[in-house]
């Protein structure tokens, strides 16, 4: 849930109990890893890429 979403909630409903439900809890998991896969596919693309072009220089 947003950082939003449970601010109003603690603001008009004091008493009310927050759930997070399984499906958001793991979308979000695999939202944050998909987004770490791609970043450290980038650093590695970027890292061949070098170890070829220094090959190649050899």
């Amino acid at each position: 849930m947003s950082p939003t979403f449970i601010k109003g909630v603690k603001d008009y409903l004091p008493n009310a109990a927050i759930t997070f439900d399984k499906f958001h809890v793991v979308k979000h998991l695999n939202d944050t890893i998909d987004e770490l896969e791609a970043k450290n596919f980038g650093h590695l693309v970027m890292a061949l890429s070098l170890t070829f072009q220094t090959l190649a220089l050899t």
